[in-house]
């Protein structure tokens, strides 16, 4: 399970902070559409990570993966929610000329419905990450302090 957290860090909350480093779409240092598209294609990497560990934490047997199901499903909303706004975005910006787009993108009707949707879905994916951070710790230390007993025959 470690291996899709640490996937999951990588896909979803360093490219946040990369975000950040670079002053968001507007930032200059990397083009908006290729920003884009740069997010769409972590976004498509992060839900096949969700869906492999969702499958892990099904198939783990005495694992209390209730909470940890759970949560991947939520961030697989958000991170469906997140793919779908970030091509809405890209649209907008191919369909108005492409590359070097200035400020007149930022009144295009579907690039403004769609950019107010996805920072507050990469907040919440961001989140969604921690949430199951922790999720996983706990249920690691409770299995490492657990005992297996042996089967009765």
């Amino acid at each position: 399970m470690g291996k899709y957290l640490a996937g999951l860090w990588l896909t979803i909350v360093a490219p946040f902070i990369g975000m950040i480093v670079i002053g968001g779409p507007d930032g200059g240092v990397v083009d908006h559409l290729v920003l884009h598209i740069a997010m769409i294609i972590l976004g498509a990497i992060s839900l096949w990570i969700l869906v492999r560990l969702r499958r892990t934490v099904a198939h783990a047997g005495r694992t209390p993966s209730r909470g940890i199901g759970i949560t991947c499903v939520i961030l697989l909303v958000v991170q469906v929610l997140f793919l779908i706004d970030n091509a809405g975005e890209a649209a907008a910006l191919i369909r108005k000329g492409g590359f070097h787009l200035g400020e007149a993108i930022v009144h295009d009707p579907l690039h403004y419905a769609a950019a107010w949707i996805t920072p507050n879905a990469f907040m919440l994916a961001n989140l969604g990450v921690l949430v199951l951070s922790v999720q996983l710790l706990v249920v690691s230390r409770r299995l490492r302090a657990v005992p297996v007993a042996p089967e009765a025959d």
